[in-house]
């Protein structure tokens, strides 16, 4: 009996792979091995995008390390048309909102910034409260990737609003293209470092988009690593 069993376990699972003793099951589809980047992010600015992620890590004050818990959900809106520098452009929207629960005390979380492309989609600038970040030049994405590579991005000058008049320091992005945990997507880990007025290293994050090899683009990964005003949170949020 229990040969009977195991037998037809892993014959179900053959035939959910490739088929399995010829009763069924389709072959899986070729392996996609380049996938179009630049479609998924186009698809994601002219339709929007959503994720609610889990959060865990643990934050400290020097002297105690909390674990820390709790959900966020982070909103990417369609791009909409608008003037940038004097030039036409245009701007998505995104927000945080969700709650962190550190020490068994809870917090909601709630932010809102402005991004700023050209019309290839190719990020500008943004604006949050308190912080504008400008683009030297426009940030361009690969057109495709594949399994292995990564690059540079670019590099954010960042003040305290759009007048530009005080220097807050600066921020730099690269990318790495991983094998998704689904078969045929590949993870897109945008990873941004972000640097003080000194040019000291002030905290590092990262978002990972998963792609499918049509282009459909989804949210799955959050993570943070900075120190401000004494506090250090490690945190990473996952796609529920």
């Amino acid at each position: 009996m229990f040969k009977l069993i195991k037998t037809t376990f892993v014959c179900s699972a053959m035939a959910l792979l490739a088929g399995c003793g010829g009763g069924g099951g389709d072959a899986l589809p070729p392996a996609v091995t380049s996938f179009p980047v630049q479609d998924a992010l186009i698809y994601a600015y002219t339709n929007g995008l959503q994720s609610t992620l889990n959060v865990t890590g643990s934050a400290s004050d020097g002297v105690s390390t909390y674990p820390v818990t709790g959900s966020l959900t982070i909103t990417l809106g369609a791009a909409t048309s608008t003037t940038f520098n004097g030039t036409v452009a245009v701007q998505t929207t995104e927000t945080v909102s969700g709650t962190l629960t550190i020490a068994g005390q809870s917090a909601p979380l709630n932010s809102f910034s402005t991004s700023y492309l050209n019309f290839s989609y190719e990020p500008l600038a943004y604006s949050a409260t308190g912080s504008y970040c400008e683009a030297a030049s426009p940030v361009i994405y690969p057109e495709t990737a594949s399994v292995g590579q990564s690059g540079d991005l670019g590099v954010f000058t960042c003040y305290t609003d759009s007048t530009k008049a005080i220097l807050t320091g600066r921020e730099t992005g690269t990318y790495l293209a991983t094998a998704g945990s689904t078969y045929n997507t590949l993870d897109m880990t945008i990873t941004t470092n972000i640097y003080d007025a000194l040019g000291a290293l002030a905290g590092t994050g990262s978002l990972t988009y998963t792609i499918t090899g049509g282009g459909i683009p989804g949210l799955t990964q959050f993570n943070m690593s900075t120190t401000d005003s004494g506090i250090t949170i490690n945190i990473t949020a996952k796609a529920i």
